[in-house]
């Protein structure tokens, strides 16, 4: 993919800044938004449509300067710039308490800046009732200074809701409860207001509930810091129950206490504001117990400032969290080229060098800064709202998760793909994950990753291209630079910023598939063959997708049945996570392996040629051959023991044998005179189309002349014609059988006998000796299904049987 840009001032910037620190891919960028006394928003005299246009102005400013979270003013004085049934709305929006605006501003900046992917914290001030006292005759009748006064310190100069009372502490966690359970705030936030200062006079409330703490300057400071504890820890946990993903925070001045020893402050002039005694708030116990997600000190000073140097508290403050929690750092927009404010304050670099300063790896708790306050930061004195935007926030950066509250990711997003636009943009798209009820890990944000390498690294912020601003599944890139092949990647982000695994890469080239040889398969018995999974044999690569994560599909499929011999044309068809394809092609032949096959019942009719007279007799021979895969060549040769008849001749084609088809042969009655007689040997050849070769021989015996071997007229006897002096007689009984023949032999003479079985190949099958001459012999009960020969032999005399078992 190629993208080309027309213009030279991207190249200028980078140029300018490629030495400049890197940005970190998780960085709390923030900005106050202070609505009280209308200091940044509202005009009370304004329209609500011309005060919404004023609001989305500041909102649409602070995402160009590259802010992902914003902290909105939204209770001042125990008022309300949202809809409320417990405190009255704030005069700031129509010049007048309680007066109904007609539109919801909270409700309005939550939508705004989820849209444009910016977090909103409801901003607070706690404790504050009244900021001016003598203004208090003139709030509304149901401002809970006038229904309370009970619960008020006045110092003279500000009325503030009393710390110490339970009844203070009920009603502030119905307030802020109440804007956490309507509204979907992403955060709780309050300023520095708690204890007012001195002098204010609070001794009925510890009489009433001192809680063991002693009578003494240090006891009563003790319990002021333990009233506000209470509140907090309590909010902290509510919140918790009711919402676990809104985040609670709080921004006190930027001295704790001061102290040369590290371990109870830090080393700071000690006649600095030190909110541990000057409003009570003991923030680093909050932070250590883990009663807040994050604190947020406000360090306006300028680094080597005397008595509270920038380069003293941010170290200070990164060193306090011992339990994971984020310390992001206030900075002092509205001091820059103040000229009351020094030297230092008209440096236009002052604000940046603070800022690599808090991003400094020595500085492992520090997540980043909130700018105090907008109307500064769009004022851009010397600048510096556009140095953060094009140099401190020129690259986007998630907000940092917090693992306490939830560290399980979302679903990662898939089928990403990129189209070409007219004016040389890209258009990404994807398919998100699946909605799920759990807010935790409901996707809100997508993270766009850009290279020029297929090798994509989600931990190196110079392959992060955009936060998407909220839950979709496009986004359109336009920055690209001419002549450049650019690889993208899309993850998740959840309601805190948990980040899921990566989608696919888009893709720009089809697999490489690295085919295989062509192969066989070995038909069986029934002429067929199981195709293989070769998908498992292929070699694939792809330029960007992992070999495991490529999907091999074969055509014919694996476990397709091939019937017969031939070749089949297989394919392999890869195909990547953004679906491209490629594909490969190879043959598989079928080979057929297994031999004809005869049936055991093959035989020669007539088996033997009697007499011999030297005359072709007809022979048909019984016998069935089959083949696996159907096709059978037979042929027929013949051959005997002896080359010359009795005729003198050798035994040749046309003289002693004829081969007149695959079932007969004409054979000639013809012997030598010596032996058992001559044996005909007819082969029989079974050739299948592959070559498989397999053969059957059957045996006809011409006998020898003096024993010739005729067949009773019973079915069941063969016997031996008597020769004129021959005093040797067998017979057998149940001739054909299927289980055993009964030999019974009969002689003159008291000489033994010797019995001697044959098959119709000559071939010795059992042979018994020293047989009685009068006998009952049982043979045949092994013998398998076939036509075998029975000879017995007394002295000079013997006698041949042909015997048939089915």
């Amino acid at each position: 993919m190629r993208l080309y840009l027309f213009t030279t001032t991207f190249f200028l910037i980078l140029f300018a800044f490629s030495n400049a620190q890197k940005s970190p891919k998780r960085e709390l960028r923030g900005a106050w938004i202070s609505t009280h006394f209308s200091l940044d928003w509202p005009i009370s005299s304004q329209t609500p449509a011309q005060q919404q246009t004023a609001l989305l102005n500041i909102l649409d400013q602070h995402k160009a300067t590259g802010m992902n979270a914003l902290y909105f003013q939204v209770r001042n004085q125990s008022d309300a710039l949202y809809f409320s049934t417990i405190e009255p709305w704030s005069s700031t929006l129509t010049g007048v308490q309680g007066k109904d605006p007609g539109w919801d501003p909270l409700q309005f900046a939550i939508e705004e800046c989820h849209k444009r992917g910016m977090e909103l914290h409801a901003w607070l001030n706690p404790y504050r009732a009244v900021a001016t006292a003598s203004q208090l005759p003139g709030f509304v009748p149901g401002h809970v200074a006038k229904q309370h006064p009970e619960w008020l310190l006045n110092n003279g100069s500000t009325i503030t809701l009393n710390p110490g009372l339970q009844a203070v502490r009920d009603y502030l966690l119905d307030v802020i409860l109440d804007i956490a359970t309507r509204y979907d705030v992403d955060g709780i936030h309050f300023d520095d207001y708690f204890y007012p200062p001195a002098p204010f006079n609070d001794d009925a409330t510890y009489n009433s509930d001192a809680r063991g703490f002693p009578a003494t300057t240090a006891g009563r400071a003790d319990w002021r810091r333990d009233n506000i504890n209470l509140f907090i820890h309590e909010l902290y946990d509510k919140l918790a129950s009711i919402k676990p993903w809104v985040k609670f925070g709080v921004s006190p001045s930027g001295i704790y206490r001061s102290s040369s020893d590290p371990a109870i402050g830090s080393n700071t002039a000690s006649g600095a504001n030190q909110h541990y005694s000057a409003v009570y708030a003991d923030t680093k116990k909050w932070l250590q117990e883990g009663w807040i997600d994050y604190l947020a000190p406000q360090v306006y000073w300028y680094i080597g400032q005397p008595g509270s140097d920038y380069k003293i508290l941010v170290p200070w403050w990164n060193n306090q969290v011992t339990n994971a929690r984020h310390i992001y750092i206030g900075q002092a927009i509205y001091k820059v080229n103040d000229a009351a404010q020094g030297v230092p304050w008209a440096d236009r670099s002052q604000i940046t060098q603070q800022m690599r300063m808090n991003r400094e790896t020595t500085y492992p708790n520090v997540y980043g800064e909130i700018a105090f306050r907008t109307a500064f930061l769009r004022s851009n004195p010397l600048n510096v709202r556009d140095s953060v935007r094009l140099n401190i926030y020129k690259k986007p950066a998630l907000v940092p998760a917090m693992s306490w509250k939830d560290d399980a990711p979302p679903q990662a997003p898939s089928s990403l793909t990129a189209v070409k636009q007219p004016g040389n943009s890209f258009t990404l798209y994807w398919t998100a994950p699946a909605t799920v009820a759990n807010e935790l890990d409901r996707v809100r944000q997508f993270v766009i990753y850009r290279s020029e390498s297929a090798a994509i690294n989600v931990n190196d912020t110079a392959d992060l291209l955009a936060i998407t601003p909220a839950h979709t599944n496009t986004f359109n890139d336009t920055t690209g630079e001419a002549d450049k092949t650019y690889y993208y990647m899309v993850t998740a982000v959840d309601r805190l910023y948990n980040e899921s695994a990566p989608s696919n890469v888009t893709d720009y080239l089809p697999p490489t598939i690295a085919c295989l040889e062509d192969q066989s398969v070995t038909l069986n018995a029934s002429c067929l063959a199981i195709l293989p999974d070769y998908s498992r044999m292929a070699t694939v690569t792809d330029d960007v997708t992992l070999p495991e994560n490529i999907t091999l599909t074969q055509f014919p499929a694996a476990g397709t049945v091939i019937n017969g011999t031939g070749e089949t044309s297989v394919a392999l068809i890869a195909t990547d996570v953004s679906g491209k394809k490629s594909s490969c092609t190879f043959n598989v032949k079928a080979r057929d392996v297994i031999a004809p096959v005869f049936t055991t019942t093959a035989f020669a009719f007539p088996f033997l040629l009697i007499p011999p007279d030297n005359k072709m007799r007809a022979v048909k021979l019984f016998y069935h051959v089959s083949d696996n895969c159907g096709y059978v060549r037979v042929v027929l040769t013949v051959t005997s023991n002896e080359d010359r008849g009795n005729n003198g001749r050798r035994n040749r084609p046309g003289s002693d044998y004829k081969i007149l088809d695959n079932h007969n042969v004409m054979l000639r009655a013809a012997n030598s005179g010596k032996g058992v007689g001559r044996i005909y040997t007819i082969t029989i050849t079974a050739t299948d189309a592959s070559g498989n070769m397999s053969t059957k021989k059957l045996s006809v015996l011409v006998p020898y002349v003096y024993n010739a071997i005729s067949t009773s007229t019973s079915p069941s006897v063969v016997k031996k014609d008597q020769h004129p002096g021959n005093d040797l007689t067998v017979r057998a009984f149940t001739n054909p059988t299927r289980s055993l023949f009964t030999l019974v032999t009969k002689s003159r003479s008291n000489e033994s006998l010797q019995v001697r079985i044959t098959d119709n190949l000559n071939r010795n099958v059992e042979i018994r000796r020293s047989v009685s001459a009068n006998a009952t012999i049982l043979i045949g009960g092994n013998y398998r299904p076939g036509i075998y020969f029975v000879e017995v032999i007394q002295g000079r005399n013997r006698v041949v049987l042909k015997l048939i078992k089915y």
